[in-house]
């Protein structure tokens, strides 16, 4: 049965009743972009249509007001402490690396060279750098909170070092805004700000110098 037989044109449904109606419990996170229901060949696209700002593109960004907020978080926070990679193009999207509305994959290698080329002089002409955002949602505190949980979980099964939690602390610490007493909106450049204390004061840990090192010399990392 098509399960687009369930639902009534004109009728709004939420994400959890979309997941009851059509058993797909992983709507429930879609935020924006294209779902495909497993138990079908169907898609679904998600919009906000209420989303305000200065571009007209649809915008793919983290946090929509209604949406639960912490696994978004823990999905990020995973991807960059792991240091995932993707292992193809098509991957980077899903790591949210390239954006769909922004990058384009070519799959005809010998034109490859040629493409570049022709984006870069597209994007030259009439060229203006993007506004500085000051509208970044950060989850403060309470996002700290459900990180340093996760990571609490990691050491206790022995997944990471105690130099690790060190490290993963100062992740979480960055991506959730520092120590704000509330979610908020902060700019990019308070952000870059507390990154740049964050990785200066790894550096001036012998730990991380060891690690550095045993890389460079063993081209293999170091669990310390």
């Amino acid at each position: 049965m098509d399960p687009y037989n369930k639902l009534t044109v004109g009728e709004k449904y939420s994400k959890k009743g979309l997941s009851t109606l059509l058993d797909e419990p992983n709507i429930s996170l879609v935020r924006e972009g294209i779902y495909n229901l497993k138990n079908s060949k169907s898609s679904l696209f998600f919009v906000d249509l209420e989303k305000k700002g200065k571009e007209t593109r649809f915008h793919f960004d983290d946090f929509f007001e209604g949406d639960v907020q912490s696994p978004t978080l823990i999905n990020y926070f995973k991807t960059i402490a792991t240091a995932t990679v993707s292992t193809s193009a098509y991957e980077a999207y899903d790591l949210n690396y390239l954006k769909k509305d922004r990058d384009f994959v070519s799959v005809n290698t010998p034109m490859n060279i040629g493409l570049a080329k022709d984006k870069v002089l597209q994007l030259s002409e009439n060229y203006m750098p993007p506004s500085v955002r000051e509208d970044i949602e950060v989850l403060g505190r309470g996002g700290m909170s459900v990180l340093y949980s996760a990571i609490n979980e990691f050491r206790l099964g022995e997944y990471m070092s105690d130099y690790d939690v060190e490290i993963a602390r100062k992740i979480a610490y960055v991506i959730c805004g520092g120590d704000l007493t509330s979610a908020q909106k902060v700019s990019e450049q308070y952000l870059l700000d507390i990154e740049r204390e964050g990785f200066l004061s790894l550096l001036g840990n012998q730990k991380t110098l060891d690690r550095i090192q045993y890389l460079l010399m063993n081209n293999k990392p170091l669990r310390n």
